[in-house]
């Protein structure tokens, strides 16, 4: 599973970075940044949550 930020809807709200710190971390920009590539499967619903909560809808998993 691959977690993948479109930065072209990205807010930078930042709540994938704040909530979700072992898959995402925030740039000198203020973009995120996945971790976690491909995403381990025991944070698999971390990921879910953070597309579920991503106020912009960046966020996607694409799996495998």
């Amino acid at each position: 599973m691959r977690v993948k930020i479109d930065l072209d809807h990205c807010s930078r709200v930042g709540n994938c970075f704040i909530y979700h710190r072992r898959l995402f971390r925030e740039r000198e920009n203020g973009c995120p940044e996945v971790l976690a590539d491909p995403v381990p499967e025991d944070l698999r619903k971390s990921a879910e949550n953070a597309v579920e909560k991503c106020p912009t809808g960046a966020i996607s998993i694409e799996d495998e």
